[in-house]
C-alpha cells in the first residue's frame, strides 16, 4: 500500500536494507513508511516513504554516512534461520 502524498526515497533489494535505512531516519526523527511484498524476513522489492516536507532532511540523513558492516550484519542476525527442510 502506497501512501500517494509520500514521497519514494527509493527502492531496496530487501528488507534486511531497507529496515536499516528506516531505523536511521527514525532516529533522526524523520517519520517514514517501508512498503513492499510482506515486509518479513529477506523479501525483495521494498521500498521507503517520507512526508515530501521531510525529503530533503531524510535524503540528507542518507548521504551523511553509509551502512556499516556492523549494522548489516547485525539486523541479519535478527531473523531467525530459515527452516533446512
Amino acid at each position: 500500500m502506497t501512501v500517494p502524498t509520500w514521497v519514494s526515497l527509493g527502492d531496496f533489494g530487501h528488507t534486511v536494507s531497507a529496515t536499516i535505512v528506516a531505523e536511521r531516519l527514525t532516529g533522526a526523527n524523520i517519520p517514514n513508511k517501508m512498503v513492499g511484498l510482506g515486509l518479513r524476513g529477506n523479501q525483495r522489492n521494498c521500498s521507503i516513504w517520507v512526508p515530501p516536507e521531510f525529503e530533503a532532511a531524510a535524503r540528507s540523513v542518507l548521504a551523511e554516512t553509509s551502512v556499516s558492516e556492523d549494522e548489516l550484519t547485525t539486523e541479519a542476525l535478527s531473523y531467525p534461520k530459515p527452516d533446512d527442510a
